[in-house]
């Protein structure tokens, strides 16, 4: 019994070498791919709520035909996506860890 914990624990380190490096870049890269995408989502929901404001100061610009308030609603509308999309990704880096620990637990157990 005790050499096939042994057996586990050493298959598991040779896992942990040859797997860990490849999967802890391809898992930061999605989370930096996915933290950059939420800036520019951040940047568009605050330049579009401004935006109105902006046009009332600087009436010369209202030549664009849009709307003041639809880019208003829009930037809210883009704000709403920002925080439903950090829940998202928040849940899904929880789901992922205790899958993580679930497998070790099992394999380990």
């Amino acid at each position: 019994m005790g050499s096939n914990s042994l057996l586990k624990f050493i298959f598991t380190i040779v896992i942990l070498v040859l797997v860990g490096p490849p999967l802890f870049i391809i898992i930061g890269s999605f989370i930096m791919s996915l933290i950059f995408v939420l800036v520019i989502l951040l940047v568009l929901a605050l330049s579009l709520i401004s935006l109105p404001i902006l046009l009332f100061i600087s009436p010369s610009s209202l030549a664009l035909g849009v709307p003041t308030l639809a880019l208003l609603f829009f930037g809210i509308a883009a704000l709403s996506l920002l925080v439903f999309l950090i829940s998202l990704i928040i849940k899904c880096i929880g789901w992922f860890g205790r899958l993580v620990l679930n497998i070790m637990r099992r394999f380990l157990g």
